[in-house]
């Protein structure tokens, strides 16, 4: 028996169906776009982590969630999609290590690692952190991009946020 065109374009197009219903179930837990050029743009793999088991290193790439009372201010703002309840940063200072601004410009143990705006690229007035030293249990996220919302605007994080480690598998 012979099968026809329109029957081989049925089974083609019910495969490829089957198989992007079941990326798209299996992917997010493994892989995800980042599309903020808070860190570089990209597809990351998420790799496990564990709070009690596993190290935090400055550089490292995390998934967090978000404390409620900056989910509320990112959202007010529109810097994230209301969907988003996740940032996805470097590790830019670990327990122990000090967060220092003077003049505008980050600190950490005495190493320049970027600058602090006043304002946000619609000049409303950002948050401004104090000089602090890393609490034991947390980190200090970061970006690589200096319009970042991150812990020059809000602080250290407990690490018991962090869902997972990210590493870069291609950048654009």
């Amino acid at each position: 028996m012979q099968t026809s065109k329109i029957e081989k374009t049925v089974r083609i197009l019910t495969c490829t169906s089957i198989i992007i219903i079941i990326l798209h179930l299996i992917l997010p837990k493994y892989i995800v776009f980042n599309k903020t050029p808070s860190i570089p743009i990209g597809i990351y793999l998420l790799l496990p982590y564990d709070n009690e088991k596993d190290s935090l290193n400055v550089g490292d790439i995390v998934i967090f969630d978000m404390p409620k009372d900056i989910e509320k201010f990112v959202k007010e703002r529109e810097y994230t999609s209301n969907d988003t309840n996740t940032f996805i940063k470097t590790v830019g200072a670990i327990e122990g290590m000090s967060i220092e601004v003077r003049e505008e410009k980050l600190f950490i143990d005495g190493k320049i690692k970027g600058e602090v705006a006043p304002t946000d690229t619609f000049n409303r007035i950002l948050p401004q952190i104090e000089n602090f030293v890393v609490s034991k249990g947390y980190f200090f996220p970061l970006g690589t991009h200096f319009h970042s919302f991150d812990g020059r605007y809000y602080g250290e994080i407990d690490k018991r946020t962090i869902r997972n480690k990210a590493k870069l598998l291609i950048g654009f």
